[in-house]
């Protein structure tokens, strides 16, 4: 529907520190910048599509980590809810390890865990070192390509093995950075699944914008990849997991 009134890649285009018609500059702060992670093909795709794909962003042994932890955050909460009702009302507050269903739960089969910046798992190695990487993509973004008022959020989602994705949407409404906001303005997602394969799904499916002709694609949720997108900008799609399927997602805005 927002589609419909405004073309949204101009629109959320605005976001971009140069603008669009001076991805040239972007690229020559990119080239100046040292980046780490983000490199001047990465900020160009970010300029044209509104995306861009990072591989090997994360090492084998952290995806595998936090795999490995996430699982047993799930399993773990699965236990609890099968306590008696009594006992679970006892607690003062949940575990660290509680993890909650997305919702609707008509649209959408992971299980959640948010990441406040205060959260146990922060403090210490698989999540610490992920969410430090993130810390530097987003000051790369901030200094390089997006306006950012440097604040974020991060969850860590579950798909079990169910044959159940997350339909259709878009992570927040379009933003074109004119004023203050909390909308979130970029979305990153790294997936981890140490042992990934065709036959497990859970492909995200992205829609681009009427810029790019409303061209579909789908990009498989390889161990240590990072996707980068504008939240405002691209509607997208978790399909069927058939696999244990792990994801880090950290917003900014």
């Amino acid at each position: 529907i927002v589609d419909t009134f405004e073309d949204q890649f101009t629109y959320c285009g605005k976001l971009l520190i140069y603008g669009m018609s001076n991805a040239e500059m972007a690229i020559k702060a990119v080239e100046s910048s040292g980046n780490r992670y983000l490199t001047v093909s990465h900020i160009a795709s970010l300029y044209s599509h509104g995306f861009c794909v990072v591989d090997d962003f994360a090492s084998a042994e952290i995806i595998s980590s936090i795999h490995t932890r996430c699982q047993e955050c799930f399993d773990q909460t699965q236990e609890l809810l099968q306590l008696p009702t009594e006992k679970v009302l006892e607690m003062e507050e949940p575990p660290p390890y509680f993890m909650t269903p997305g919702k609707p739960h008509k649209a959408r089969g992971d299980w959640l865990l948010w990441l406040s910046r205060n959260h146990p798992y922060l403090l210490s190695p698989p999540l610490s070192l992920l969410l430090a990487k993130y810390e530097a993509i987003q000051h790369e973004l901030a200094s390089t390509a997006i306006k950012l008022q440097g604040e974020q959020e991060s969850q860590m989602a579950y798909y079990a093995e169910s044959g159940i994705g997350y339909r259709r949407h878009r992570d927040t409404i379009p933003d074109d950075g004119s004023e203050p906001s909390d909308a979130r303005r970029i979305t990153a997602i790294t997936y981890c699944n140490p042992d990934w394969q065709p036959t497990h799904g859970g492909e995200l499916r992205l829609w681009l914008s009427r810029h790019d002709g409303y061209e579909v694609i789908e990009l498989d949720p390889k161990p240590g990849r990072l996707l980068i997108f504008l939240s405002g900008l691209l509607d997208h799609e978790v399909r069927p997991s058939f696999s244990p399927r792990v994801a880090v997602t950290t917003w900014f805005w």
